[in-house]
C-alpha cells in the first residue's frame, strides 16, 4: 500500500495499517515538518478517533497528559515525558 503525504490523514492511515499488520510505504514531498502549529483545537470526533486508535495521551492546554493525568512540563523533552510501561 502506498500512502502519499504525511499529513493527519496519511499518518492516521499508516497507524491503522500498522496495527492491522498491513505493509505500507509513506511518502512525503516536503523536506521536513512545517514550523509552528497548524491546528487550533481538537474536535469531539477527533477525540473519538484517538480513542479508537488507542492513543495513551491527549493534548491538553498545550501539554502532553498521560492517562494518570500528570502533565509533562513544557521544558521536559517529549521522550522523557512518555510513560515507560
Amino acid at each position: 500500500m502506498l500512502i502519499v503525504r504525511a499529513g493527519p490523514t496519511g499518518l492516521t492511515l499508516a497507524c491503522e495499517l500498522a496495527r492491522s499488520g498491513v505493509s505500507f510505504r509513506l511518502i512525503e514531498a516536503a523536506p521536513g515538518p512545517r514550523p509552528g502549529s497548524r491546528g487550533k483545537g481538537v474536535q469531539p470526533r477527533t477525540l473519538e478517533v484517538f480513542d479508537d486508535l488507542g492513543v495513551d495521551r491527549v493534548i491538553a492546554n498545550g501539554r502532553m497528559v498521560s492517562r494518570s493525568g500528570r502533565a509533562a512540563s513544557a521544558r521536559t523533552p517529549r521522550s522523557a515525558a512518555r510513560p515507560t510501561a
